[in-house]
């Protein structure tokens, strides 16, 4: 199948569909989301100029959604959903072997895919030995807080000086104060102020001072300061600085699991414990304190 046959198949069963949900009584959104997923992947198609729709065509796709997850522009579920619609229209249309099998959820049962401390402090060594101080402030601002990568964005010029105590973000729909140490803000301010950066956002894009630095562009400056430190890349990755910021606390803090939630913005305890989970390395020692 070509694409554009792929595209006369899209218009007929797009069609159909929207005869079978306005029977169903669905809304009309559930179409616009069928719609613009199939749109999405004819579009990567096209940028990539692939003129043949075969499974291996369909498994590059699969891989951008992946990089996207691991990029931290997309969650596990919302790419599972894209693959959901992408295999009913296979199957509609009597492509069943163009079929994909879903994303495996990140989360491990121990935290050994997560960076340590030594692996964070060989990251922050290696990013002063390439001059990589954006970089390495970044990675400093991450561990030193806890925050999300996209909730950067918050630390302005303006919120580190108006408060010296914390910051106040804003994400999925909540509000919570962030709190930021002496050493991190000063580090910030310092940072800003040598680089001439006298308000709005200190990690901003080069062509617009209003907005953050694209999250795929920081991930890949990580993970290439992460070879030359000899840190697994996978480990660079979203919530690796956040993972090791509870790390931290827990081990400072063992019992304080509901002020942890509180500052990494969880609104369920049981989000929380996964970080409290165990790497091998510890498992072992535990059990071999078991049978001395």
């Amino acid at each position: 199948m070509n694409l554009e046959e792929l595209k006369a198949n899209f218009n007929s069963w797009i069609k159909t569909l929207e005869i079978e949900i306005q029977g169903k009584e669905k809304s009309l959104n559930t179409l616009k989301a069928y719609s613009n997923v199939i749109n999405q992947f004819i579009d990567f198609l096209e940028g990539k100029n692939i003129v043949e729709v075969t499974k291996a065509s369909v498994m590059e796709y699969k891989k951008e959604l992946v990089n996207l997850r691991d990029t931290e522009q997309l969650k596990t579920s919302t790419a599972n959903s894209k693959i959901t619609i992408l295999n009913k229209f296979f199957k509609d249309i009597d492509r069943s072997d163009l079929k994909l099998s879903r994303l495996k959820s990140t989360v491990k049962t121990t935290q050994d895919n997560f960076i340590n401390e030594s692996d964070y402090n060989r990251l922050i060594r290696w990013a002063d030995k390439l001059g990589l101080e954006r970089e390495k402030l970044i990675m400093q601002t991450l561990a030193g807080t806890g925050i999300r990568i996209n909730e950067l964005q918050f630390f302005t010029v303006e919120n580190l000086k108006k408060n010296k105590t914390s910051i106040v973000v804003r994400n999925k729909g909540k509000e919570r104060s962030i709190i930021v140490p002496d050493k991190v803000r000063k580090s910030l301010l310092s940072y800003a102020k040598k680089n001439n950066i006298e308000s709005g956002i200190i990690f901003c894009s080069s062509s617009d001072p209003n907005k953050l630095l694209d999250k795929a562009w920081i991930w890949r400056k990580l993970k290439f300061i992460a070879g030359k430190a000899r840190v697994k890349k996978s480990k660079v990755k979203c919530h690796s600085f956040r993972h090791l910021y509870a790390q931290r606390y827990l081990k400072l803090y063992p019992d304080d699991i509901t002020n942890l939630a509180d500052l990494l913005g969880h609104s369920s305890l049981e989000t929380t414990r996964l970080y409290t989970r165990l790497d091998e390395q510890e498992q072992k020692k535990r059990a071999n304190k078991m049978f001395k």
